[in-house]
């Protein structure tokens, strides 16, 4: 493998953390809050066929910022752009699961009303009982001065999202190969590729990627992307062209 497909298995930049206006990799809680998150956390997984990675749970939000224009991955989830109205959402390791839970929604509940966010990004220090909300987010739904609030979230089965779109990351080539699926909405569960008369499987990764490590050819590519819920879709036509977004007008059915 050259050393540029060994570099490209990895995010360019990990998700950089904004918080009022300067870049951190981490929040710390403060002591009592910590504490109160190990004593009643016990991870919760969504069950089987679920729409998300995420279970419904309730507990506490926190907020953060990806920046006022985001950055070079928009979040551990690698999202080509800031969802809509940057209303996104930091999940928790558990809830997470290595990526899993990038670009489903969920409707989370406080005291102010109920927001719709997409997961963007990966929250290291959250427990099962936290998600860390975009500023907006957060705004929209209880007092942001507050810093923290009691919230109650369940995750969105049917969101409506645009069609289709995937995008392949930089380095790609036909010899390596990682292929991002967008605006699924829901959990995907696998993604093959068509080689000869073959359908070959990819890995999920941690940065919202499916890898290919021996590569797919020259394409363009036949894709099968098929969510949690059983749904599929599959779409022809999609070029070796790495980092461009490529819309179409397929949809999980």
């Amino acid at each position: 493998m050259h050393l540029i497909n060994a570099l490209s298995d990895r995010p360019r930049r990990e998700g950089t953390r904004w918080i009022r206006g300067r870049a951190r990799r981490r929040r710390t809680l403060p002591a009592l809050l910590a504490l109160l998150v190990a004593i009643a956390g016990i991870a919760a997984v969504a069950p089987a066929g679920s729409a998300s990675a995420v279970a419904a749970g309730s507990g506490r939000a926190t907020h953060y910022s990806l920046g006022p224009d985001g950055n070079a991955t928009n979040g551990n989830c690698s999202l080509p752009s800031i969802p809509a109205h940057r209303l996104y959402v930091a999940v928790g390791p558990d809830a997470y699961r290595g990526s899993a839970a990038c670009g489903t929604y969920l409707d989370v509940t406080g005291p102010r009303g109920t927001v719709r966010v997409e997961v963007a990004d990966l929250c290291p220090e959250c427990g099962a009982q936290q998600l860390d909300l975009s500023e907006e987010a957060f705004r929209a739904i209880g007092d942001f001065d507050a810093g923290i609030i009691p919230i109650s979230w369940k995750p969105v089965a049917a969101p409506t999202v645009p069609p289709l779109a995937f995008r392949l990351k930089e380095g790609s080539s036909a010899y390596w190969a990682a292929i991002q699926v967008v605006d699924a909405g829901t959990e995907v569960r696998s993604v093959e590729v068509r080689v000869g008369a073959r359908w070959v499987p990819l890995s999920r990764t941690t940065y919202g990627y499916w890898l290919a490590s021996s590569g797919l050819g020259a394409g363009p590519y036949t894709v099968r992307v098929t969510d949690v819920t059983g749904r599929t879709a599959t779409v022809p036509g999609i070029a070796l062209d790495p980092m461009r977004l490529q819309r179409t007008s397929a949809r999980l059915g």
